[in-house]
């Protein structure tokens, strides 16, 4: 009997030998073979014109992607990766509109980005220790290091501090330093009271010492002479510091005495306020006059002036009186002054006759 090529060929497979295969058997003899998982390595035959051909699973997992890539990409609107425009590098690539980056390249360009701007600094593993005693001071205890040193650490003080307190008394330690008391406020400042001295930068009491001087603003006692001259003639000078007085503030000069040591006539004695550094003419600045007349020896005069809305008032400046003490019927003095800046007292004297001599002995001026 003669024999199909495919049955030669299943003959052959099976060794020569055993139940003819023909297609009449040939479902029977599949159907009956053992089951198993097809891998890639398997062989799958086709039959074209009559012709057996051998494939493996390889080959037919290929030929069904091509088929159905045509089917299925078109309908889900996929497109196939560019890989001719994909780049890692940032780059020379910031212009460009077709080239985009692989997660790579992103993750570089983020790096080279951000790091330095963030200050990022990566950790310096070489200078991470294990122990947490090293004196080193670049190198640093990992978690478990700190943890571990810990864990050897005194568990409960074995001298503690301990004490109540009462609220706002200052708290202090008592003789054997371990007990916290409270000061009575009965003695001590409380809490609130204490708190009255914050933002104090120098010892308070320097500071006092340095007000109460400043009470006395200016005394003179170095005599100063005018003879010689019948034209108006300086004889003291007294800086106010600027901000030294403020609104509603009085300056006082208690005594501007004066010695006559000869003369036939009278002398005029004048106080004027100003801020030029030297002495204004006429009756510029003045703010207050007297006489001293050639019969009198000595003579002192006084002044009380009160700072009012940027004006210093007082004694009528133009009307001669000694004092200003008692009611006046004329006008109140008043000119402008401004106590943030620096203003200059001056006291001078016009002689009428050159041949007299007049001296001031004594000038004080206090802030009161």
């Amino acid at each position: 009997m003669s024999r199909s090529s495919l049955e030669q060929r299943v003959i052959d497979l099976e060794g020569g030998s055993g139940t003819i295969i023909t297609t009449s058997n040939l479902g029977t003899a599949i159907n009956g073979a053992s089951a198993a998982t097809p891998n890639d390595t398997d062989l799958v035959t086709t039959v074209e014109s009559s012709v057996v051909k051998k494939i493996t699973w390889t080959n037919v997992k290929a030929f069904l992607k091509t088929y159905f890539d045509t089917i299925y990409q078109a309908a889900l609107g996929y497109t196939a990766e560019n890989t001719a425009n994909k780049t890692d590098v940032m780059s020379g690539n910031t212009t460009s509109s077709t080239k985009y980056l692989s997660a790579k390249g992103v993750y570089d360009w983020a790096i080279a980005t951000f790091q330095a701007s963030l200050g990022y600094t990566a950790e310096n593993t070489s200078n991470k220790s294990s122990s947490y005693t090293s004196s080193s001071t670049t190198t640093y205890a990992n978690t478990k290091a700190l943890v571990d040193g810990l864990a050897t650490k005194q568990a409960t003080l074995t001298n503690p501090v301990t004490g109540t307190g009462t609220n706002n008394e200052i708290a202090a330690f008592n003789s054997t330093g371990s007990t916290i008391t409270s000061l009575t406020t009965a003695t001590y400042p409380s809490l609130t009271e204490l708190s009255y001295v914050k933002g104090v930068t120098s010892a308070i009491q320097t500071q006092l010492n340095a007000k109460q001087n400043s009470l006395f603003l200016s005394k003179t006692t170095t005599p100063a002479t005018v003879t010689g001259t019948v034209s108006e003639t300086q004889v003291a000078k007294i800086t106010i510091p600027a901000n030294t007085y403020s609104a509603n503030d009085i300056i006082q000069i208690p005594s501007i005495c004066f010695t006559r040591v000869s003369g036939t006539s009278s002398a005029t004695i004048t106080l004027k306020m100003s801020t030029s550094s030297t002495i204004p003419s006429g009756t510029t600045g003045r703010i207050g006059v007297y006489s001293i007349t050639n019969t009198q020896v000595y003579s002192k005069g006084t002044r009380t002036y009160l700072l009012d809305g940027g004006n210093i008032k007082g004694f009528p400046f133009g009307t001669s009186s000694l004092s200003d003490l008692g009611a006046f019927t004329t006008g109140i003095g008043s000119q402008a002054f401004d106590p943030t800046v620096i203003n200059y007292l001056y006291v001078s004297v016009i002689l009428v006759t050159s041949g007299d001599s007049v001296t001031l002995v004594g000038l004080d001026v206090n802030n009161i």
